[in-house]
């Protein structure tokens, strides 16, 4: 088995998809919420209908003055509106979707660079190509 090399998953933001420039890391979370329907009639069993699903993504990384990936986010964030966002995996595939900045934070330690983490709230429909 060929493992995969995480260091070309990459965020990329907005309607050009801008790539998140330093990024380091990135987390994408795939979600269901089934719904009970266990009843008198589940002979002692749990029984589930489909629900509603979601999915969000997180990143981190490096600051770097010129991003314009990075400009799009803290636009999104600032005037509380949707981004578009695109996640390229290494092993060709690409999902895109519409996402809200729902957590958005700078760090700086002395003698280190200054850090970004961001977390995106998906919205509807992801599509995976």
């Amino acid at each position: 088995m060929a493992e995969v090399l995480a260091k070309d998953w990459k965020l990329s933001t907005g309607g050009s998809y801008s790539a998140l420039a330093g990024q380091r890391d990135g987390t994408m979370t795939l979600s269901a919420s089934p719904v009970e329907v266990t009843n008198k009639d589940s002979a002692n069993k749990q029984e589930f209908i489909a629900g509603i699903y979601g999915w969000t993504f997180s990143a981190s990384g490096c600051l770097e003055s010129t991003d314009t990936g990075f400009g799009n986010i803290w636009t999104a964030w600032n005037t509380n509106i949707s981004m578009a966002a695109r996640f390229t995996t290494p092993v060709a595939a690409t999902y895109t979707g519409v996402t809200f900045v729902t957590n958005h934070a700078f760090s700086g330690v002395y003698n280190d660079v200054f850090a970004f983490a961001v977390d995106c709230q998906g919205s509807s429909t992801l599509t995976k190509a």
